[in-house]
């Protein structure tokens, strides 16, 4: 009895331990995080002059043209980007960057339709392709905070969001038949209006995050 005692008293830790490890294993290599405690460093940010940091947010009221801001680390291919993201009018992320010509732009605009997500290759300034895909979930709130987890994969993608505080939920796919870009920065992309930004996180893919 008494070694059946000492084993129901030790469950309890065992399954935090297990709960523990799984955690830990659900999430792959940290290849980047910035969560703008100490502003803007210009030797991680190609920002966008637009760009300022308020209270640890990056709050981005961009102007009446199409604006891009991006990693100096230019090598991510495949991996999860995670990110808070609080929209006034519209939010992007900008993946595979190879300048500020030169990108993927996954959005979600209250200016235009919320009921789609926007799936967008930049060419030389120029837009190579637009496609919109209906939205998966719940159309989302403006001024409420989400957050968004990107999954670049080869050339699929996958975008989820939810409440901060909730469990992510696809919101939508999409397949560049192009192959555009294998691999580059990291960011974000807007036109005009104001939206904040927090917590970004990069992985790799070694994880089920």
């Amino acid at each position: 009895m008494i070694r059946l005692r000492n084993s129901l008293i030790f469950l309890p830790f065992l399954a935090l331990l297990l709960m523990l490890v799984c955690a830990s294993a659900s999430v792959g290599k940290t290849l980047f995080e910035e969560d703008f405690e100490k502003g803007i460093d210009e030797n991680v940010w190609n920002a966008h002059e637009s760009w300022k940091v308020v209270d640890g947010v990056l709050d981005w009221t961009a102007p009446e043209a199409w604006s891009v801001g991006y990693t100096v680390k230019n090598d991510f291919t495949n991996f999860f980007m995670f990110a808070d993201i609080k929209i006034g009018t519209n939010a992007a992320f900008a993946v595979r960057v190879q300048d500020d010509q030169n990108y993927y732009m996954f959005q979600y605009s209250f200016r235009e339709d919320p009921n789609v997500l926007w799936w967008h290759i930049f060419k030389d300034g120029n837009l190579l392709s637009v496609d919109q895909t209906p939205i998966e979930i719940q159309p989302l709130e403006p001024d409420e905070w989400y957050r968004w987890k990107l999954i670049a994969k080869g050339y699929h993608f996958e975008l989820y969001m939810d409440k901060s505080d909730k469990e992510l939920k696809l919101a939508g796919t999409w397949d560049d038949k192009n192959e555009t870009y294998e691999s580059g920065a990291i960011g974000f992309w807007q036109y005009t209006g104001e939206t904040l930004y927090d917590n970004v996180l990069v992985t790799d893919l070694s994880g089920a995050a």
